[in-house]
């Protein structure tokens, strides 16, 4: 790109698609708050479920669209492990390592992404691209430092191992994700999105069946569960999902993964919503250095030249 010529546009509806799987996906994290006498495995087969049974609707009800075997098979692996397993073992990572630190691994996605996505792309860095990744390390650093009560789990070096590896499970499934999209144009991302869900129905029904909390509850126990886990696979799971494939085609890795951040932003938000209170003041100048982050991302990957 020469001296004087404009930079490149950045797609407006791609970054806005990012920004709403972020709003989408902080639903999540009310479940647990919502249904706090439930397992993990139990929530997350629930969300699952529906989510694989809204993609499976839209599949039947959509355009026909010859599907082979292959992406059937890509759309199932990518799925095990940008959901169950990295799931599983964040959820393990909780409870031997306690929650501050998986917490603070998994918070540094948006670097990781950033990283892998310049790397995978042939990208170069430039100074430009420093000053953002420093302002979202630095605001997650604050965001889970303003959390209380953290205390170290019963088996500490596990949990540690457990959330590096979640880490890298979601890092491996984001850029893969992407470059599926970008390798198969003709696929359309909301097809992309209805074979991720529906792979999932056979591992969230082996998930249901093996939680050791679903025996023994009332219907009206039922009932509320079911609320909460349609709410959540419609929101959390087939709508964010599908927004993220629209990013994933029209951003680069580096910049999409860094938009993850606003998933912290609003999960925050929705927490002190529901609790009726204000984060505490650590956890409001991080949102503040997240917000700095992202825009200086976003202004710092416009300029990047093609």
């Amino acid at each position: 790109m020469s001296p004087g010529a404009a930079a490149p546009a950045l797609p407006l509806p791609a970054v806005a698609a990012a920004l709403g799987a972020g709003a989408l996906w902080g639903l999540a994290f009310l479940a647990p708050l919502a249904l706090a006498d439930w397992s993990p495995l139990a929530i997350s087969g629930g969300r699952y479920l529906a989510y694989a049974l809204v993609a499976l609707v839209a599949l039947l009800a959509g355009p026909r669209r010859p599907t082979s075997a292959r992406e059937w098979l890509a759309a199932w692996l990518l799925s095990l492990l940008g959901n169950v397993i990295y799931y599983l073992l964040f959820a393990y990572a909780v409870r031997a390592a306690g929650s501050y630190l998986p917490t603070l691994v998994i918070g540094a996605l948006p670097v990781t992404l950033a990283i892998v996505g310049q790397w995978r792309e042939r990208r170069p860095w430039r100074a430009r691209h420093l000053p953002p990744l420093a302002l979202i390390v630095a605001g997650l650093a604050c965001v889970n430092l303003g959390e209380s009560g953290t205390v170290r789990g019963e088996d500490y070096p596990a949990g540690v191992l457990a959330a590096v590896a979640a880490l890298a499970c979601w890092t491996l499934f984001g850029a893969a994700n992407s470059d599926y999209l970008k390798r198969h144009p003709a696929l359309p991302a909301g097809h992309w999105n209805n074979l991720l869900g529906a792979g999932l129905l056979p591992v969230a029904l082996l998930m249901l069946a093996v939680a050791p909390d679903t025996a023994a509850r009332s219907p009206a126990d039922w009932q509320h569960f079911w609320w909460i886990a349609a709410g959540t696979g419609l929101t959390a799971g087939w709508a964010a999902s599908g927004l993220w494939n629209l990013a994933s085609r029209g951003l680069p890795v580096a910049l999409a993964g860094q938009l993850i951040v606003c998933e912290t932003l609003f999960a925050s938000a929705y927490a002190a919503l529901w609790h009726g209170a204000l984060p505490p003041a650590a956890t409001l100048a991080g949102a503040a250095l997240l917000v700095a982050g992202v825009l200086l991302a976003i202004r710092a990957f416009a300029a990047q030249p093609s």
